[in-house]
Order: C-alpha cells, then sequence, then structure tokens
C-alpha cells in the first residue's frame, strides 16, 4: 500500500520535515518520506508485507514492528514563518 500527501504551506512559511524512516524485517517493510517541493511539502507512506502468516512465537515482533510504524505515523511536522 503507497500513499502520497502533498501540503501546500501559505507563502513565506516553511517547514522542519521530520527525518525519513525506513523499517525492515523478514515479514514486513515500512517507509515514511519527507522532501520539500518549492513551498510544498511532499510526504509519501508505504507499507508492505513480505509475509501473511506469521508463527505464534512471532507475535512480538509483529506487534513491536507496528507499534513503531504507528510512533512513525504519528509523528509532528513544525510549520514556521520565514521572513
Amino acid at each position: 500500500e503507497e500513499e502520497e500527501m502533498t501540503v501546500q504551506l501559505p507563502l513565506k512559511y516553511t517547514a522542519d520535515v521530520p527525518e525519513n524512516i525506513t523499517l525492515s524485517n523478514d515479514f514486513a517493510q515500512y517507509k515514511m518520506t519527507y522532501r520539500m517541493e518549492g513551498s510544498k511539502v511532499v510526504v509519501n507512506r508505504s507499507i508492505s508485507l513480505k509475509q501473511t502468516i506469521l508463527p505464534a512465537n512471532r507475535f512480538e515482533d509483529f506487534k513491536n514492528f507496528f507499534l513503531k510504524v504507528i510512533k512513525t505515523d504519528t509523528r509532528q511536522m513544525a510549520i514556521k514563518k520565514g521572513i
């Protein structure tokens, strides 16, 4: 699953975009990237499952991976007025 979001900033505003994040293991991969394109912030998010069935003893790995995904998905971006 891939998503792209674009935020148009008002004139004379800029954004402090978060660092890009990649999480990957043997059962899933997640990426969140941020970039400035002029006065726009473009955010790309992708997540893919490499395996659809995991043994029960991998539940903690699965849970911890998705807790990191949730933490990344809820990061904030600072928007500030420039000169």
